[in-house]
């Protein structure tokens, strides 16, 4: 055997080598790419069933829906017991935290815009002045930058709204 023989044979296993390397890479690039999708999938029915219970929780409870449509008629937490006002206090902490999630899920490239604004920016819930004396309360429970970026959406967004 001639040594260009050699070689050529020794090109032709480094040629196999290569594309197999080259085949597993695409394999593991179309994978993760199914994995991405399947994440996104996850986490929008997450985000939908997390929505669908609380707009659940304000519609089933006969207490709580009343509670809440005496906040949309303008009561004051004036007008409600403590007690109440614990319960809506509840309510107003879970409802952030779902924004939050939502803020989160947007920052990690996990659901676009599209969606982060689908769920439960634009409920009446917020344009309450209940809510807004409760807000900053209900915002101590998330991180300073969602906080931020809430009193600024508001801002923008409920021209009625007047964060303290």
């Amino acid at each position: 055997m001639s040594a260009a023989n050699g070689r050529s044979r020794i090109s032709a296993k480094e040629f196999v080598a290569a594309t197999g390397v080259i085949l597993s890479l695409v394999f593991v690039g179309l994978e993760i790419g199914q994995n991405t999708l399947a994440v996104r999938s996850s986490t929008l029915q997450a985000l939908s069933d997390s929505h669908r219970d609380l707009v659940l929780q304000s519609l089933l409870s006969e207490e709580h829906s009343a509670l809440i449509s005496r906040t949309f008629l303008g009561e004051t937490s004036e007008g409600f017991t403590d007690h109440e006002n614990t319960q809506l206090h509840g309510y107003y902490v879970v409802y952030i935290s779902h924004l939050h999630n939502t803020y989160l899920q947007r920052d990690a490239g996990v659901v676009d815009e599209e969606v982060f604004e689908a769920y439960g920016w634009n409920s009446p819930v917020l344009r309450t002045p209940h809510f807004e004396e409760w807000s900053e309360r209900a915002l101590a429970t998330v991180t300073p930058a969602f906080a931020d970026f809430f009193r600024q959406w508001m801002a923008e967004h409920v021209s009625e709204f007047r964060l303290r």
